[in-house]
């Protein structure tokens, strides 16, 4: 039974114990093997709530299973919070980043070097 409050298709914890516990009844022969303790051929409230308590364990550790399978490779992106590291999402490597930077810096201080020697090459011409 889904919860008609969720915004989400994923069962409550309780409706993942439910149906775990409606499968061990269909299975009445394992469930009295597995959880009557005292051997009378009936689950008593003692036992039942031995079976409930078992059945939340495992439905814990499959969502524990499946929460450690689903962030496996998952990189999750964030802001450094330090200043001299800068937040910079992109598809190339680090080194592509700093060669490509460098290029470009390289390109300006030339540009800029060359329009300062026309600034001078110019002032000379008209004052000199």
């Amino acid at each position: 039974m889904k919860n008609a409050s969720s915004y989400t298709s994923t069962p409550t914890v309780d409706e993942d114990v439910h149906e775990v516990l409606r499968a061990w009844k269909n299975d009445q022969p394992a469930l009295l093997a597995r959880f009557d303790l005292d051997k009378d051929g009936k689950i008593d409230d003692r036992e039942w709530m031995l079976a409930r308590a078992q059945a939340r364990r495992e439905v814990m550790k499959n969502r524990q299973e499946q929460t450690r399978t689903i962030t496996d490779g998952l990189n999750v992106l964030g802001p450094t919070h330090d200043r001299h590291r800068p937040y910079i999402l992109s598809a190339f490597t680090q080194t592509e980043i700093v060669k490509r930077y460098r290029t470009w810096a390289l390109l300006y201080a030339a540009g800029c070097f060359l329009l300062g020697l026309a600034a001078v090459w110019v002032f000379n011409a008209k004052f000199i």
